[in-house]
């Protein structure tokens, strides 16, 4: 099967080619083999829409050409899958705010809602990586549990981090990694959640430009240790961050919404200090 990247995108080209019909989120999945969830999930994170959003904008976009040809809404309705005349209205109406014929009699300019493109992710072992953005972050203090790890073993601290944010129980979880000093490969992880009742570890992540990405993997969350993480730090370093100035560091931010969890799925927010 293609890696994620080439079934994402053949997922957009599906779309596309089938605007004029019924699309609904099994055939999605059917047609990419992704599940219903990733699916939900990748888009809501990559296009910045959810799958029924995005291909209602679409149908719409490209209904105009065939409303201003003086076409019978109620055809251009039927032709482009909507269930009646009142539903493609409905649908118009979400995306220009206003009817066809207020938006026709307006001679306003259309918004173009284009298909897609890809240009900013790489695939990386079964996940997705979106190239890093620049951004200042002020001074925050961060309180939460502090523990120690030795991070030369992959699969535990992979289940560190699996463990601490079941913990959560809603919201966005933050774990911030850095070296203690004490040994080559270990490390402090301090922890930090909603209602976590054990604040006894305070510190201050200092203001300043940070590079932030989205690891979007196809698996569970325990399978994102530290290895894992390093590796894909290179990639990213590789791809983007010369040329954007940022320098791989021991210590940095993760941040995972606790809704994008699922048994074969995961978001994980990286911030790395530049």
């Amino acid at each position: 099967m293609d890696n994620p990247l080439q079934r994402f995108k053949g997922l957009l080209s599906y779309i596309e080619a089938n605007l004029r019909g019924t699309i609904t989120l099994e055939m999605l999945a059917r047609e990419s083999g992704f599940s219903c969830f990733q699916i939900i999930r990748m888009f809501k994170k990559i296009c910045g829409y959810s799958p029924s959003d995005y291909i209602r904008r679409r149908k719409i976009l490209m209904s105009n050409a065939d409303l201003f040809a003086n076409r019978e809404i109620a055809d251009i309705a039927r032709a482009y899958g909507f269930e009646n005349e009142r539903s493609y209205l409905r649908a118009f109406r979400s995306v220009y705010g206003v009817s066809p014929t207020k938006l026709i009699n307006s001679k306003g300019e259309i918004v173009l809602f284009e298909p897609w493109k890809i240009v900013n992710m790489k695939e990386y072992s079964n996940s997705l990586v979106t190239e890093p953005l620049i951004k200042y972050f002020p001074g925050t203090t961060y309180t939460g549990e502090e523990k120690y790890y030795n991070s030369k073993d992959n699969h535990a601290e992979a289940k560190l981090l699996a463990d601490e944010v079941s913990q959560a129980k809603r919201g966005i979880f933050t774990g911030i990694r850095m070296p203690c000093g004490s040994g080559t490969f270990s490390h402090r992880y301090i922890s930090c959640w909603e209602d976590n009742p054990n604040h006894n570890t305070t510190h201050l992540l200092p203001d300043g430009k940070y590079g932030i990405f989205n690891y979007i993997g196809f698996h569970s969350l325990d399978e994102v240790g530290a290895h894992q993480l390093r590796r894909l730090m290179y990639v990213v370093i590789d791809s983007w961050a010369k040329k954007k100035n940022i320098r791989w560091k021991e210590s940095f931010i993760e941040q995972v919404d606790i809704s994008s969890l699922n048994y074969d799925y995961c978001e994980v927010r990286i911030m790395v200090p530049c």
